[in-house]
């Protein structure tokens, strides 16, 4: 049995057996792990917290005939303002589901993570943070909205907003400003460009919209 160190962020969580999680894993550098977490919906087990979605540890795993287990996790960072509002928790997970959904092609553990810090503070309105998030995720996925000839072109403010999405550093992505009126429709059209690509409805943004609605 080996062991493998890496740095990721819980994007999905399923049940498995008495007590276990199934993990997919966001890593920076390693692409998309599924880890089984055992034991880790047992009260007292030691990864019960670092196995909740939107967790972000350093993790130790046990490698065994290509098979992950967690062995230990340092929690990094668990985004607790997002827990406390359920319609920005709601969004969180709709965009760890769509990185997780787009992981196989490419590295997309830190625009996930700046996505969520963003959501985080005040600063950002939920809807931008969304809509860069799945323009930038699309593009570095290898789906650049500009090379589409069934999307409208963009002018203005909407052209300025999509150029700087796919330009910026990760880490400034959500660094932007738009108008009430732009940014609902730069919103609706990552949104519907997303769908194209993807070719159906993610259940995590089927639960966003009903969460806003309310």
């Amino acid at each position: 049995m080996s062991h493998r160190e890496v740095t990721g962020l819980v994007a999905r969580a399923v049940e498995y057996k008495e007590s276990d999680l199934i993990l997919t894993v966001l890593t920076d550098g390693e692409g998309k792990l599924t880890v089984t977490a055992r034991g880790a919906r047992r009260h007292a087990s030691p990864h019960a917290a670092a196995s909740q979605v939107l967790c972000c540890s350093r993790m130790v795993l046990n490698e065994y005939r290509e098979r992950l287990t967690l062995k230990e996790a340092e929690i990094l960072e668990a985004f607790p303002a997002l827990r406390e509002d359920l319609s920005r928790m709601a969004l969180a997970c709709y965009i760890a589901d769509l990185a997780q959904t787009l992981a196989p092609e490419g590295d997309i553990f830190h625009l996930t993570v700046a996505a969520l810090l963003a959501l985080c503070g005040a600063k950002h309105p939920p809807a931008l943070v969304k809509a860069a998030f799945e323009m930038r995720a699309l593009c570095d996925a290898g789906f650049d909205p500009s090379l589409d000839p069934d999307l409208p072109p963009l002018s203005g403010d909407l052209a300025l907003a999509a150029r700087y999405v796919r330009e910026a550093p990760v880490g400034k992505a959500f660094s932007f400003t738009l108008g009430k009126k732009p940014l609902a429709q730069f919103a609706a059209l990552c949104e519907q460009y997303t769908l194209a690509q993807l070719e159906r409805v993610l259940p995590s943004l089927e639960y966003y919209r009903d969460c806003r609605g309310r």
